[in-house]
């Protein structure tokens, strides 16, 4: 099993179980920058996943690549 199959196991509990998530977002293209924002997962995909950003008032979505995880541009405090 690659460590991205392991990471997407892990996102696809984390959405089931529907738990609230802390994210951190590190991205240059498109620009995002979030410090241990709270999140929900909305959406598990072959290739990427949805996040829902909790503390904002018009609640931002971003789409996110599994990949992402291993280069640490995100992390999520709860994997």
């Amino acid at each position: 099993m690659t460590a991205i199959e392991k990471i997407q196991i892990r996102i696809k509990e984390l959405y089931e179980s529907k738990t609230k998530i802390h994210i951190t977002i590190t991205l240059s293209h498109p620009r995002i920058y979030l410090d241990n924002a709270p999140a929900v997962i909305t959406g598990v995909y072959p290739h990427v996943f949805r996040v829902e950003i909790l503390n904002c008032e018009n609640k931002n979505s971003h789409t996110l690549q599994y990949s992402d995880l291993l280069t640490s541009s995100v992390k999520i405090e709860e994997m």
